[in-house]
Order: structure tokens, then C-alpha cells, then sequence
């Protein structure tokens, strides 16, 4: 069959078979090291015995206008294997890819929406990954569908991200909350300094943008421990797993494999999120200082100033926990907490255009808590570098550009 073209009454032949199955990628979560999940991917076994993978036929069923059909048809085996995944593992996540012909259908979109009002699916759980040129040409329908999927919980994942033409424009136009790194710009950092750069630019790119990051096609330990230093969230490949039928998934999940896991990627990253809230406070103080007008909204940031819900209050609130043995990450609270009372006075002080005088002597504060806020964070990560989870580790990583 891989020499003959594949045609449409072999697809149809296929579903009326019931020839097409799943089959399962783990994903490992970069934060604990175990498996968070993973991607069904489509598979079609033929009478010849020969496993076709989807991009030899999905391209060709979409072309007919035939792959809602099959989506149609899959989704009640998706829903069944869902159940037993979950009896395995009751917190594992589960993503598949959507086309958007699917989503400008009413019954797939009505067929989800149903399994998640009857609990056959937790939308918390599900990702629905669409590649970015798939929605270049998108109507109304798919957007109000996926918007309608998202206000349920579902994830909306941008496939493929890093290989189209107007990515980050995308991003900012459809309600994304996760990206997935090509597997091509992934495979290159073996020898490539310039992509190992795009990468950890995109993760910290989705960072600020509140999205998190999967990566696929890990095909080596080096390129796992680069995606875990950078701050990227999951990770999938043959390196880790190839995709296995659902038997095989079950009984590798049972295994309970353990992979690197200390986010100190993450720590990296809240240390940007820091210097960033310090930059807003800065600024705000000084518009309110010297009065310069009111830009619009968006182009107006002003500082969070609760510190829990900054961005480092996040991370220490959340995936920063896995630091609490360390003792600069209990010293690091009461300095955290001190820094976001004197930029509240600081605020204060400029709108209520206090002296220069004191307005520099707040700033001074400021900047004297920032540094220890910045030196405790660094010493947490010196203390993760020299912890020995990563004893002999050498990145090669480092090709040339």
C-alpha cells in the first residue's frame, strides 16, 4: 500500500471495517518526572496487516472532505479508552488532534460537549491539539465551537508550533492555553546552537503569555535535561516512549518510570517574572511621577501587587514548592512579601506626589529587597545545579549555529 495511492473508498472501507485504532504517546511532566499522560494518534491497520500512520492518509480523508467521518466514528473508541486509561491512572491527561473541518461540525463539537456533561470525559483532563495552518482559513463556526470547548475546561493546544508563518499572530487571536514545539525544531538542537535558542525563546515567550509548553520528539537524554532547564513543561518521544497500542500503554504506565524531574527551568523563569514586576513598578511610579498621559490599556501594564498572584508568587505558591527543603526558599516569603508592601507604598507616594526626597528613598528600598529577592533565588538555584540529580550531566547541546 505505501507505493499506491491511498483513495477514499479504501477510507470508507476502512471505518466501515472499524480498520482504524489509537495509539498512545506518553508524555512526562518536567516537573515531577512521571507520566502526566498522553497524545492518541491515529492508526490504520489494512487487511495487508501493514500499519499506515496518519500522515498518509489523514491529508487524503481531509482532501475528500471525509475526516469528520472518521472523526466521528473514533470518538466512541477515544471515549472507551478513555475509561479504562483512567482506571489506571485517574489523573492522567489525554490529547487528541482535531481537525478543522471537525470543529466546523456541529456534531463532532455536540458529541464532546454530551461525553463531558455524562462525565465520560474531564474537560480539565482533555487537549485538543489544531495545527496553526489549520485555522489560517477558519470560518465563525470554528471559532465559536472552540471558544464554546474552552469555556468548558477542554485545553486548546497549538500544534506543531514553530512551522508556520504567522505563529505568535495565531496565539494572540484564538484562546490557546498551551503550545507544542515541533518535533523538527526539536531534533535540530543536537546540532543547531541557533534552535536550541528558538526553543527556550518560545517556552519563555508562552511563559509571560500564561501558556504552558509541550515538546515533541525528545530522542535523547541531552535534550530532556535542555527542555527541563529552560522551563518547559512536558516532553514526548521515542526517547521516552514511541506510541503504544492501548494494552502496551496500560502496562507501561504500571511500570511507574521515573524520569529527571527539579524545575529549575521554572526557577529561571521566576526569576524573569521578578526583574519584570520590578520594571512595571518603575514605570507606573514614573508616569505617575512625571505625568506622562494614558496610554491605552494594553500598552499601560501595571504591577500585580498581591504576592501571591504575581508571577512569582505563582511559582512559590505552586510548582516552587518543590524547593521547600531548601532553606533560602523559607527566608525567601517574608523578603517577597516585604518587597510588595514597599512598592505599594511606592505607588501610594507617587500618586499622592510626595517629595522627591521620599519617592527616591522608596525606590532605594525597593531596589535594595529586589536584590535580595534576586540573591535568594539565585542561591536556590546554585543549590539545585550542585544537588547531584544531574552528577556527570554535560549538555551537547551546543552545535554550531
Amino acid at each position: 500500500m505505501s507505493a499506491v495511492p491511498i483513495t477514499l473508498d479504501q477510507l470508507e472501507r476502512a471505518v466501515e471495517n472499524d480498520e482504524l485504532s489509537f495509539h498512545y504517546q506518553p508524555f512526562v511532566s518536567l516537573l515531577t518526572g512521571r507520566i502526566a499522560g498522553a497524545e492518541a494518534l491515529l492508526r490504520w491497520t489494512p487487511p495487508s496487516g501493514e500499519l499506515v500512520l496518519p500522515d498518509r492518509f489523514v491529508p487524503v480523508a481531509e482532501e475528500k472532505g471525509f475526516i469528520t467521518e472518521i472523526t466521528l466514528h473514533m470518538l466512541p473508541r477515544l471515549l472507551a479508552d478513555w475509561f479504562v486509561i483512567d482506571g489506571t491512572d485517574p489523573h492522567a491527561g489525554l490529547s487528541v488532534n482535531i481537525s478543522s473541518q471537525d470543529l466546523q461540525s456541529n456534531r463532532v463539537v455536540r458529541l464532546i460537549e454530551t461525553a463531558i456533561d455524562r462525565e465520560e470525559l474531564d474537560p480539565e483532563r482533555l487537549g485538543i491539539e489544531v495545527t496553526e495552518s489549520s485555522l489560517l482559513q477558519a470560518n465563525a463556526d470554528v471559532q465559536r465551537h472552540l471558544s464554546a470547548l474552552v469555556e468548558m475546561g477542554v485545553t486548546l493546544i497549538m500544534d506543531d508550533y514553530g512551522t508556520g508563518f504567522s505563529s505568535i499572530d495565531t496565539l494572540s487571536q484564538w484562546p490557546f492555553s498551551c503550545i507544542k514545539l515541533d518535533r523538527a525544531l526539536i531534533s535540530r538542537m543536537e546540532t543547531s546552537r541557533k534552535s536550541t535558542r528558538i526553543v527556550a525563546a518560545s517556552v519563555r515567550m508562552a511563559h509571560e503569555l500564561g501558556l504552558s509548553v509541550v515538546a515533541e520528539g525528545v530522542h535523547s537524554p541531552d535534550c530532556y535535561e535542555f527542555l527541563m532547564r529552560t522551563g518547559c513543561s512536558r516532553a514526548q518521544g521515542n526517547w521516552i516512549s514511541p506510541a503504544l497500542p492501548l494494552p502496551d500503554l496500560l502496562g507501561f504506565m504500571q511500570q511507574h518510570h521515573s524520569w529527571s524531574a527539579l524545575p529549575e527551568g521554572l526557577l529561571y523563569l521566576a526569576q524573569l517574572d521578578h526583574i519584570e514586576w520590578r520594571r512595571m513598578l518603575i514605570t507606573a511610579v514614573t508616569r505617575m511621577t512625571f505625568g506622562q498621559g494614558s496610554p491605552s490599556e494594553p500598552l499601560c501594564e501595571t504591577p500585580e501587587m498581591d504576592h501571591r498572584r504575581c508571577g512569582l508568587g505563582q511559582w512559590y505558591y505552586g510548582s516552587g514548592q518543590a524547593f521547600s527543603e531548601n532553606p533560602a526558599f523559607t527566608r525567601l516569603e517574608p523578603v517577597h512579601r516585604q518587597l510588595h508592601e514597599l512598592g505599594s507604598d511606592l505607588l501610594a507616594a507617587a500618586e499622592n506626589r510626595a517629595s522627591r526626597s521620599l519617592l527616591t528613598h522608596l525606590m532605594q528600598r525597593v531596589s535594595d529587597t529586589s536584590l535580595r529577592v534576586i540573591s535568594l533565588l539565585q542561591e536556590m538555584e546554585n543549590g539545585a545545579a550542585l544537588s547531584g540529580r544531574r552528577s556527570g550531566y554535560q549538555s551537547r547541546l551546543c552545535g554550531p549555529p
